[in-house]
């Protein structure tokens, strides 16, 4: 009886998985290294709990701006295009909450965050879902899976940095890597 052999991919689906696993870890290493620095932003900028409360409120609103929208977009312009636009956009974005001056701006810059991580998050799902069907097995489960890692990695990372580097090295330096 012959042995069954696993069955062989198209390399374009399989690249696109890679492609799209990367994107999803990145991902959690950026909200890891933005988790990890928020007492140091409170810190820096005097901010008290409800006022750092406020700011990261920001994050939520825009992001809840973005996701409808993104939706349609993705289905004019193809989720593998829109996720290779926003993911280096939100990596980038990263860094001007921690050059914020005060409150507002923080709060504007976090804006401006959650609506790309939003948007990336809507299209880094479609893409997933386009590349199960490529693949024609799941997969979701393991980019939600990298995701989670990348999560694991930002808080590695911030434990070995956060008060050793000052804090917009440690961002400038996870965005610039992602």
């Amino acid at each position: 009886m012959p042995t069954p052999t696993a069955p062989v991919l198209p390399p374009a689906a399989e690249r696109a998985r890679l492609a799209v696993s990367a994107v999803f870890l990145i991902n959690g290493a950026l909200f890891a290294t933005w988790a990890v620095n928020i007492p140091g932003v409170r810190t820096a900028l005097h901010l008290s709990e409800a006022q750092v409360g406020a700011a990261l409120l920001a994050v939520g609103i825009g992001s809840l701006l973005s996701m409808p929208l993104t939706g349609g977009w993705v289905a004019r312009v193809g989720s593998h295009r829109v996720t290779a636009l926003l993911a280096p956009l939100t990596m980038l974005a990263l860094v001007p909450p921690f050059l914020a001056p005060s409150l507002w701006p923080l709060s504007a810059a976090l804006g401006v965050l959650g609506v790309l991580n939003g948007a990336l998050d809507v299209a880094m799902n479609a893409q997933g879902v386009t590349v199960e069907k490529a693949l024609g097995r799941p997969v979701m489960s393991r980019l939600h899976a990298c995701f989670s890692l990348g999560g694991v990695v930002g808080a590695v990372l911030g434990l070995l940095l956060v008060g050793r580097v000052p804090m917009l090295a440690h961002v400038g330096g996870a965005a610039l890597l992602s």
